[in-house]
């Protein structure tokens, strides 16, 4: 029973698609969404680390202490690749944004090459 309860205490490992839910892979962005959904990922990113900080703390002096540790780094790396991995597609998104502004610019575009261009990379109703 003792094991159980320090054990508990321990961080598990959560599931990757509740830590940011409507981020699947693929998604699509505008350049508010991925600007608004890169900050969200920040902040998220430091309530994290807090928490892996006071759980390392809780660990230390523990029997099976090594054990306590390994569930958190586990935890760690599994939050860290899915943060990375919206950040990633946030920061592509605003990149092939800003690539379709400076085409059109270069092409001196008069707002229907405009039109024409986004409408390749965003889909309609999102612009």
């Amino acid at each position: 029973m003792l094991a159980v309860a320090l054990l508990a205490s321990c961080a598990s490992t959560p599931d990757p698609a509740i830590l940011m839910p409507g981020h699947p892979q693929g998604r699509t962005y505008t350049e508010a969404q991925a600007r608004e959904t890169l900050e969200q990922v920040d902040g998220l990113r430091g309530q994290w680390q807090a928490r892996w900080s006071a759980a390392l703390a809780r660990c230390h002096g523990r029997f099976l202490a090594s054990d306590c540790e390994s569930r958190v780094h586990a935890e760690r790396r599994v939050v860290e690749a899915e943060l990375d991995r919206i950040a990633v597609q946030s920061r592509r998104a605003l990149r092939e944004h800003h690539a379709i502004d400076r085409n059109v610019r270069e092409a001196g575009g008069d707002g229907d090459d405009d039109a024409a261009v986004r409408g390749i990379i965003e889909p309609a109703g999102r612009r």
